[in-house]
């Protein structure tokens, strides 16, 4: 009896090398750089305190280029994976002005200015695909991750002088897409939301308790990827 424990046990042990080397080479990594255009749906708000007791507000951003990059872990046949994804979302121009901060005292003078927004994020997601296998492939991502924006502006008609400001922020991620393989080929659509909440206090100068806080931002990305790397 203990002999065949032994022996089994022995086996078992000796199927273990075995396994590991057939899930290697079922388990791969996919790098797919995307391109594709980022547009937020609402008015970015309060954006960044300003000299004394100004502060920057923003309309809504125009549309812009982007640079994605991402990195999939998938199984052949299985029908969820893994990805983290990275985008840079490309300055745009954006209409603003200068406005004095809750309960502050300032002279009484519009200040107009012309502003630019880039976009910094990085996602981990679960990709869900029902038609693993099949040559079109639609798939939803849900994650989260971080979104950075960066503010800059030039010099107002009076009083401001230029400068810049940056903000990072959790963000929750969600999409949907459809994966198209022709020949060696996998390419990608994809469409997504990049949802971060009410944004940090802006605290101009003497502001106290009335500091203001940006509304939650709906940014929505379309891709086009290809994949250009698997290991």
């Amino acid at each position: 009896m203990r002999t065949r424990l032994t022996l089994g046990l022995a086996g078992v042990l000796a199927l273990v090398p075995a396994l590991s080397q057939a899930q290697e080479r079922v388990r791969f990594l996919e790098i797919t750089p995307r391109a594709g255009l980022y547009a937020p749906t609402r008015d970015i708000g309060p954006a960044a305190p300003g000299e004394g007791p100004w502060y920057l507000q923003l309309e809504q951003v125009d549309p812009s280029l982007t640079i994605e990059l991402s990195a999939q872990a998938r199984w052949p046949s299985a029908r969820v994976q893994t990805r983290i994804s990275g985008l840079h979302a490309l300055p745009s121009s954006v209409s603003g002005e200068f406005q004095c901060g809750p309960g502050q005292v300032c002279p009484s003078v519009l200040l107009p200015v012309h502003a630019e927004v880039s976009v910094l994020a990085a996602v981990a997601d679960i990709i869900v695909s029902p038609f693993a296998g099949q040559r079109v492939r639609p798939y939803t991502a849900l994650g989260a991750g971080i979104k950075r924006y960066g503010f800059s502006w030039g010099d107002a008609p009076v009083f401001m002088t230029a400068g810049s400001h940056s903000e990072t922020s959790f963000t929750l991620h969600a999409g949907i897409g459809v994966e198209v393989v022709i020949g060696a080929n996998h390419f990608r659509v994809e469409i997504a939301d990049y949802w971060s909440g009410r944004g940090p206090v802006v605290a101009p100068a003497g502001a106290g308790i009335d500091a203001l806080r940006r509304g939650a931002q709906h940014d929505l990305g379309f891709s086009l990827g290809w994949r250009l790397l698997r290991f």
